[in-house]
């Protein structure tokens, strides 16, 4: 029996010491050698264990599948760049919920612009079964106290809540994760050589103390010309593996891979080395690599002739917005709500009338303008140009060809209603989705997909627009457009898909002809929806002209409408508008063929990658005691002797559990 450690003969409480760098080592070696911990080897998605998951919700495109490959032969940090359009959220999802089926994972913690939250949570829920919850600010902060296994939230929160001292429960509360994922890392490729970015200040102390097992990055852009951008990053992965940076100090990198300090070119002769240090960090997929057909589209206004009593409604209510009598959030409600329908305007006023009397008086207001009244005091609208436009569309289309389907979107329930009455009315067979009804939503959607269709039309509001393929059909008319790009391709996102049978789609935004829905809203989100046809990524076009925030984008549309309506010119300031994206567009385009000429393809351990030894079995290189304290040690437990017994020792987790340990002959 081994002799009893002095240091243990006590019977007042012990806090054992930290376990050191080389004692963590020696538990991993000697957990293998006791059978305690398996390796993860990957050959191929046979080896995968979370499969049974997602199969059913998810089939990951080929390129998606080696991520995951790749990912788990790096452990426990990569950064994934692949190229703009190629689903690294789909690879994230992969890598977590293999992670988490093998036990190294329970709760992950995502950093993502707000602007993307929404597609976290919709992916993360409908397509991997994680429980999910996004939000940020106060959200966030509940959110930290849920069983989510997945929580996901902005950049700007985690630096408002993990400043050192800013919030000590939020701290805390980040032990409860075992991985960070990054998404659109490259917000931390400013850190060098004189970066100021708070969030990516905080960001990299986190990394730095090891908060989280695994880290995974995400970006199509981990450069923007400056090779100081891919220092940042490496040194981001490399502090997170407690490793130094193999690029060396700033002032190594400068003096060894820079032309000068700005960092814009690579020094002749050391373009080999570089991309060697890279591939050991980063793998990289291009779009001409993963040969995916990814549809085409069209995109156009469809000007809807408004009827003379919505005229006269859409004068009264500009009215109302330019009085500025009702605050700005509220204003921009109803605008919406006007743009979709007068039936979706007149139950919005409904909602707000307790607390902006003004939205009751219009209500009222446009009901006694009704060219008659309906009878038992029913209030019955006329037909909307816009819906009268769709009608006509839906005949043409029906028309050309036998084999027809379309999908209309809408954000409003009762302008969906009052849409899929009209269209029955005309004999059409018609579908819908929306929130709450997962029986007619299912039914629907298989009518939708037969050959030949029992369900032409599909009308569908937002809820739709979250995790349902609609793929059978190639053309989409939005009835009325969010101001929100990121929802509007999330819509576009139904239809036109990898793997679609389509070679094109198109995108028919119903606009009200001669209006600001016209004028303003619709043609920038035409000119966006293009934009993003041929960049791929319309969230990095926003982002360069600061409008990747959900609010900002609102903001900026309702200033422009609240211009033309106090006769100021708005038309020059959406002419600006317009023009800073086509800049950005220029500008992403030259960034993308920098960042090829400087990663080139990065895919080594995609086609090679680490393989596990085949090594003959060795004797344990640590006693069962050692490796026991050991492991007790590097968990912080407090040890209790047990008077008059040197061999059983009582130990008290951090948490508070008890565990007890006999040493026998």
């Amino acid at each position: 029996m081994p002799e009893p450690n002095p240091q243990y003969a006590r019977t007042d409480e012990q806090e054992l010491l930290p376990a050191t760098s080389a004692l963590h080592w020696d538990l991993h070696v000697a957990a293998h050698e006791w059978d305690l911990a398996e390796p993860i080897v990957m050959e191929s998605a046979e080896d995968f264990r979370s499969t049974a998951s997602w199969r059913e919700r998810v089939q990951p495109y080929a390129h998606q599948v080696q991520n995951l490959i790749t990912f788990c032969r790096r452990l426990p940090v990569t950064l994934l760049a692949d190229d703009v359009g190629l689903g690294k959220t789909i690879s994230a999802g992969l890598i977590l919920s293999e992670l988490i089926a093998r036990k190294r994972v329970t709760r992950a913690l995502v950093l993502a612009p707000k602007l993307l939250l929404p597609q976290w949570d919709e992916e993360m829920t409908t397509k991997f079964g994680l429980r999910t919850i996004a939000g940020s600010a106060s959200e966030f902060d509940d959110a930290l106290e849920s069983d989510a296994q997945v929580v996901v939230t902005t950049y700007e929160t985690a630096r408002n809540r993990f400043e050192d001292g800013a919030n000590p429960n939020a701290i805390a509360a980040l032990a409860s994760f075992d991985m960070l994922i990054l998404d659109e890392a490259h917000r931390l490729r400013n850190l060098y050589p004189d970066g100021d970015v708070r969030f990516a200040q905080v960001v990299r102390r986190l990394l730095e103390e090891r908060r989280f097992r695994f880290v995974l990055m995400l970006t199509a852009t981990p450069m923007q010309n400056r090779l100081w951008d891919l220092y940042s990053l490496i040194d981001c992965m490399t502090v997170a593996r407690g490793h130094k940076n193999p690029f060396g100090t700033p002032a190594q990198f400068e003096r060894t891979y820079c032309v000068d300090h700005s960092g814009r070119s690579i020094r002749p002769g050391t373009e080999k080395r570089f991309r060697e240090i890279l591939a050991q960090y980063v793998a990289r997929t291009r779009r001409d690599d993963a040969k995916l057909v990814f549809p085409e589209r069209t995109v156009r206004l469809e000007k809807a002739d408004l009827t003379p009593f919505e005229r006269d409604v859409y004068a009264k209510t500009e009215r109302l917005i330019g009085s500025k009598k009702i605050p700005k959030l509220a204003a921009i409600s109803v605008l919406q709500a006007m743009c979709s329908s007068v039936d979706a305007l007149h139950e919005q006023l409904g909602n707000m009338t307790a607390k902006n009397p003004a939205c009751g008086a219009l209500r009222t207001e446009i009901e006694r303008s009704l060219p008659t009244q309906s009878a038992g005091g029913a209030v019955r609208f006329p037909l909307g140009g816009k819906i009268e436009a769709l009608r006509q569309l839906i005949k043409k289309l029906s028309a050309a060809r036998s084999d027809w389907r379309v999908v209309v979107f809408t954000g409003r329930r009762v302008t969906q209603a009052r849409i899929v009455e009209e269209l029955l009315a005309d004999g059409y067979t018609v579908g819908t989705i929306r929130g709450g009804d997962p029986k007619g939503n299912q039914e629907s959607l298989e009518g939708f997909r037969e050959n030949p269709p029992t369900v032409r039309v599909i009308v569908s509001t937002d809820a739709g627009a979250e995790g349902v393929n609609l793929q059978s059909a190639n053309v989409l008319v939005n009835i009325d457009l969010p101001w929100n790009p990121m929802k509007v391709e999330q819509r576009i996102g139904r239809i036109q898909r990898l793997g679609s049978k389509h070679g094109a789609v198109e995108i028919l935004n119903i606009v009200a002809k001669g209006t600001f829905d016209e004028h303003l809203v619709g043609s920038l989100m035409v000119k966006l929806q293009t934009i993003a046809q041929t960049v791929g990524d319309i969230e990095a076009v926003l982002e360069s002209t600061n409008l990747d925030d959900e609010d900002s984008f609102e903001t900026s549309i309702f200033n422009l409408i609240m211009r033309s309506l106090l006769g100021q010119d708005a038309e020059a300031a959406r002419t600006q508008m317009e023009s800073s994206w086509s800049e950005a567009k220029s500008t992403l385009a030259q960034q993308e063929r920098s960042i090829d000429e400087t990663l080139g393809r990065l895919d080594a351990l995609h086609s090679v990658g680490a393989r596990l030894p085949d090594l003959a079995r060795s004797p344990p290189t640590m006693t069962a005691r050692a490796f026991v304290e050991g492991a007790l040690r590097a968990e912080r437990c407090k040890v209790v002797a047990v008077e008059g017994d040197a061999d059983r020792f009582d130990y008290v987790t951090s948490a508070g559990a008890l565990i007890r340990a006999t040493w026998r002959r």
